[in-house]
């Protein structure tokens, strides 16, 4: 690691620490894999916990192809090496007029040879917070400057709440939905669970404006299926990126996806999503819609799972970006 790595990483590294404290009293083209599901124990943790935010859930929970801001973490975290500021970002996710979930975070891919990006998530209900992951991501250019392969690693590190096996008969489903309050009263004791992830993402830059990338996703977590993900993604136009992802679970296909980005003079951001799952003949879409300056970005994203189902899922955030000469 060079001297100015080593000395501007550790500040970076606290600037984190710092930011996952007061949250606990948020490339180039790439192709990566579907969100990731995490499980703690032997119960699935509720999406708002676990599915990428970001650009990424404008590109239905993928966008590799032109995701390079804090949710690189969660799809593919060599896009981290391809971010171009210090950022510090905040995220709210909610259901209909529930809000669901907070992030913050902070990524620095300029300080340091060594890109970085950490954020927190905490999950909210009526009666309070139940959950939160804690999220590092790493990423470097291997080769130099020049080369054409990027390579990052990320993990997960999950604190849950949940009923003691066995305590009630009901839905897996109802039980991750249910709030603090509803347990108090039904004579219920949560228990503290806690869960490890571990992923991995390289990309390879065939030619200019053309992309592939390959990404593995489940590690250290026992009862998560792995997911592993080929793809590719070409710049059609200066300001158009086209995406398609192909997603494995267990050696079993799961799910096509496709993505579409385009920026308008470095001011505005318009995002699509299109996803299918061929086991279920299940249609899913999303969008969004970023209005940037130098150094602030406000954004707004939406996620239907299922087009046969009105459920919409709905985020919006902020990022301050610090560009260093």
């Amino acid at each position: 690691m060079s001297a100015k790595c080593a000395a501007s990483f550790p500040n970076a590294l606290m600037t984190v620490v710092l930011m996952a404290l007061a949250v606990n009293a948020r490339m180039s083209v790439t192709f990566k894999m579907g969100p990731s599901t995490a499980y703690a124990d032997e119960a699935p943790l509720p999406p708002p916990l676990v599915d990428p935010f970001g650009d990424s859930r404008a590109l239905k929970g993928m966008g590799t192809a032109v995701v390079n801001d804090l949710s690189a973490v969660d799809v593919n975290p060599a896009g981290l090496s391809a971010g171009t500021a210090f950022t510090f970002s905040g995220e709210t996710h909610w259901i209909n007029s529930n809000i669901q979930a907070n992030e913050v975070g902070v990524m620095d891919p300029v300080l340091s040879e060594i890109a970085a990006g950490v954020k927190v998530r905490q999950t909210t209900q009526q009666w309070g917070a139940l959950h939160r992951r804690y999220s590092l991501g790493l990423s470097e250019r291997l080769g130099g400057s020049a080369s054409p392969f990027f390579f990052g690693v990320a993990g997960d590190y999950i604190q849950w709440f949940a009923p003691p096996d066995d305590s009630f008969d009901t839905d897996v489903s109802e039980i991750t939905t249910m709030d603090a309050q509803s347990f108090y009263t039904s004579g219920i004791v949560l228990t503290e669970k806690t869960g490890y992830r571990l992923r991995a993402g390289g990309v390879f830059i065939l030619a200019k404006g053309f992309v592939i990338s390959a990404t593995t996703d489940g590690y250290f977590d026992r009862f998560a299926p792995k997911k592993h993900s080929l793809g590719a993604a070409i710049a059609f136009a200066e300001y158009y990126l086209g995406s398609g992802d192909i997603l494995f679970v267990d050696k079993t296909l799961a799910q096509y996806t496709a993505g579409m980005t385009l920026s308008a003079k470095q001011y505005l951001d318009l995002r699509l999503g299109y996803g299918y799952e061929p086991q279920r003949a299940r249609h899913s879409g999303s969008g969004g819609v970023a209005i940037k300056s130098q150094q602030v970005k406000i954004f707004y994203t939406f996620l239907r799972p299922d087009w046969q189902d009105s459920l919409v899922y709905h985020n919006v955030g902020l990022s301050y970006m610090r560009v260093f000469q």
